[in-house]
């Protein structure tokens, strides 16, 4: 028993050091990446003809789809 729950604690502090270096690198490159994805997105050609957008509502430590909307709402 002592071997399997090495394994659960093992597994939930490499998940947990995981998440908190996902979140460091979305925080220095998420900006960034956004703005690339939204470049795209906005000089795309069928996004610029759409008569309808379906988007997510992003989460923390995910792309920001705010600008996505803003644009949306504007057309």
């Amino acid at each position: 028993m002592a071997c399997a729950e090495d394994v659960v604690t093992t597994k939930k502090t490499l998940r947990e050091r995981m998440q908190r270096e996902r979140a460091v690198l979305m925080e220095a490159q998420g900006a960034e990446a956004s703005a690339r994805l939204l470049k795209q997105l906005f000089g795309w050609l069928p996004f610029q003809e759409a008569k309808g957008v379906h988007c997510f509502l992003s989460l923390p430590g995910e792309l920001d789809t705010t600008p996505i909307f803003a644009a949306c709402q504007k057309a």
